[in-house]
C-alpha cells in the first residue's frame, strides 16, 4: 500500500488534483478503523482535501449521464466532471476507465499504470 502511495505521489508530481464531494464522501465512509487509526485517517482525509481543488457537480447533473444507470451516482458525477471540466481522470476503477474512454474522455487506469512501471 505504501509503495503504491508513492508511485501515486511521482506519478501526480504538481499536478492540479481535483476530486468531488461524491468521491470524498465515499473515501471517509470507507474507513474501516476505529480508535487512534480512525482518527489519523480522518487527519489524512482532512489534509488531502485541504490540497485539492473540488468543484461542483451536482447530483442532478450527474445522473443525466448514460454512466449512471450502470456505474451510480459517483462514477457518473466523475465523468460528467471531466466532461465539464475537462480534466483526465486517473482512477482504479476499470468500469470507470471504460466508461470515460467511451465518451472520448482521458482516462488512465492506475492498476495498469502500476503494472507497465513494475514491467509485468
Amino acid at each position: 500500500m505504501e509503495a503504491d502511495f508513492d508511485l501515486l505521489r511521482d506519478l501526480l508530481g504538481n499536478s492540479r488534483i481535483f476530486s468531488l464531494a461524491h468521491v470524498l464522501g465515499e473515501v471517509s465512509n470507507l474507513t474501516d478503523l476505529s480508535g487512534a487509526e480512525l482518527s489519523e485517517a480522518r487527519e489524512v482525509l482532512k489534509r488531502t482535501i485541504n490540497s485539492i481543488e473540488e468543484p461542483s457537480m451536482p447530483s442532478l447533473t450527474a445522473v443525466q449521464n448514460l454512466v449512471y444507470a450502470r456505474l451510480g451516482l459517483t462514477d457518473a458525477a466523475i465523468v460528467e466532471s471531466a466532461r465539464t471540466h475537462g480534466c483526465a481522470v486517473l482512477t482504479n476503477d476499470l468500469d470507470l476507465t471504460l466508461a470515460l474512454q467511451q465518451q472520448n474522455l482521458p482516462a488512465a487506469n492506475f492498476t495498469h499504470y502500476r503494472a507497465s512501471i513494475l514491467g509485468l
